[in-house]
């Protein structure tokens, strides 16, 4: 074992009540290389390697990794003699301890400083002596704030001259999520953490959102997938498969390619937030069980299967998730060969289904204008196939996706004294897209409506666009889809109004003629 002593100034804040003593002192790059680490990954760790250890905390690499980059800049810099104004680090380093290496023999002691003094020794005010005891394997203290200037320094010609550092240190105060905390909060004016780190890194220290109980079993059971090598008595498909490290590549398993954040709003929302009972490990079973018995039954798999293929959709698994995990919630777990029979007895009939999507058709079909649209059609479709599937119509869950059994309606409405839609006396009529001409009597019984309203009646189509095509340029009546409708009392009788819907993708619009009779 060795030791460093340096003498410090101890400033102590109070905050809320609370105390917090922090103590400044003066050390060499050098020597803080020697009793403090760096609590980083490396750029390289494989996803589920970062997860196994999240699994477990407290744990030691939660900090970005070295940026050789950086490191390189503050050697140069501080190692350039030449000007007439020499490079000074007057930036202090932010150390903490490091819980997990605390031990017999390897720690801080800090004392009092005294002087002598007639009759005896005298303390000195704020002056406290830290006594530093560590080893090259084993080392006391977290490099919070500073890791490159440390580095770049102890490369430099500098790397003896003492630079400021602050240390943040109490038994039981500076706890390891207190430390990640501050972490997070010195750095924001530095370079941000890429989302991806910080998320697993609030997991690590049940910072919010982890603070609660949904997204902590959610995330839980994301570790799990990304872990294991088998779940549910089966091989796991998604080992490795869920990107944890945002330094490398996210890797994904066909459509299943989600972030481990992307991954717990997933289980979090569709699952625990439902009031889901079962164990994060259990959860995370019955999705490589759901996942196992989907790929198994789909026949156009490594071809051109949007689930199961280059081709995938990712959209198109969020969807199935969702389903799946509401089920799961309102319903708990089967067997391997219980889902089996799930997904292929009538009316789900997945086995049946074409999951290349054949309908999907041009590359621009599932952009930024058609995606999101897309997105919520395929988790609503998933939903009541998993939980309501006679809300398919007898239909194939991939032709009801296309739109095949899709309605609108169109609402007529009274107008009252002050121009707004009246509920009184409605009139209403259910239409299939792409039908054609269709009549709507707006007066139907006698009674004046001068209000129109559209919506999608079934969840498998929406509204891209209501508008006067009989017109240049064409008008657009957008109103006619908001709550407050569209006053149509300036049209005459058989005005024309087209309704342009979509189902999945953007190559499944169709153009619907409305005609307004009196």
């Amino acid at each position: 074992m060795s030791k460093i002593v340096v003498d410090t100034m101890r400033g102590v804040a109070s905050i809320g009540g609370e105390l917090f003593p922090m103590y400044a002192g003066f050390l060499s790059a050098e020597k803080i290389a020697q009793v403090a680490v760096v609590p980083n990954f490396q750029r390289t760790k494989e996803h589920h390697q970062i997860a196994t250890d999240i699994a477990t905390p407290p744990i030691d690499e939660w900090q970005r990794p070295l940026d050789n980059d950086k490191v390189n800049k503050v050697r140069d810099t501080y190692s350039d003699l030449s000007g007439a104004f020499k490079n000074l680090m007057a930036n202090p380093v932010l150390l903490g301890i490091a819980p997990t290496k605390i031990d017999e023999t390897t720690r801080v002691n800090i004392t009092q400083k005294t002087v002598p003094a007639p009759g005896g020794a005298i303390a000195v005010d704020n002056v406290f002596s830290l006594t530093i005891t560590y080893s090259d394997d084993k080392k006391p203290l977290w490099i919070l704030d500073g890791q490159h200037r440390v580095e770049g320094l102890k490369a430099s010609v500098q790397r003896d001259e003492p630079i400021p550092f602050v240390l943040l240190y109490e038994e039981g105060r500076y706890t390891a999520p207190f430390l990640a905390k501050i972490f997070t909060h010195v750095t924001t004016g530095a370079t941000p953490m890429e989302p991806l780190h910080a998320e697993w890194m609030r997991y690590s220290f049940e910072l919010p959102p982890y603070d609660n109980a949904f997204a902590k079993n959610a995330m839980r059971a994301v570790i799990e997938l990304c872990k294991a090598s088998s779940l549910g008595d089966g091989v796991n498909p998604l080992q490795n498969k869920i990107q944890f490290n945002p330094y490398v590549q996210k890797p994904g398993y066909f459509a299943f390619a989600f972030t481990c954040a992307e991954w717990m709003e997933i289980v979090r929302d569709n699952y625990y937030a439902r009031g889901g009972p079962l164990g994060p490990e259990e959860v995370a079973a019955e999705i490589a069980k759901g996942i196992r018995v989907l790929e198994r039954n789909d026949a156009r798999r490594g071809m051109n299967s949007r689930f199961f293929s280059n081709a995938a959709h990712t959209i198109l698994a969020e969807g199935f998730l969702s389903g799946f995990l509401k089920y799961v919630a309102s319903n708990g777990p089967k067997t391997e060969a219980e889902w089996e029979s799930f997904f292929l007895s009538p009316p789900r009939d997945f086995g049946r289904c074409d999951w290349s999507l054949p309908f999907v058709r041009s590359g621009g079909a599932m952009s930024s204008t058609f995606g999101p649209l897309s997105k919520q059609i395929a988790q609503e479709c998933f939903d009541v196939a998993f939980n309501d599937p006679s809300y398919l119509g007898g239909n194939l869950l991939t032709d009801f996706l296309e739109g095949v059994g899709a309605e609108v309606r169109i609402f007529a409405y009274q107008k009252t004294a002050a121009g707004r839609l009246s509920n009184r006396n409605p009139n209403q009529l259910d239409f299939r897209p792409g039908a054609g001409m269709v009549p709507f009597h707006l007066n139907q019984g006698g009674t004046v409506r001068d209000i129109v309203r559209l919506e999608p009646k079934t969840v498998n189509c929406r509204i891209l666009w209501v508008g006067d095509m009989r017109v240049v340029p064409a008008k657009d009546l957008k109103k006619a889809t908001t709550a407050q409708g569209l006053d149509v009392s300036s049209f005459a009788s058989g005005k024309e109004i087209v309704v342009r819907t979509m189902s999945y993708s953007g190559d499944t619009q169709r153009e619907t003629v409305i005609r307004l009779d009196r």
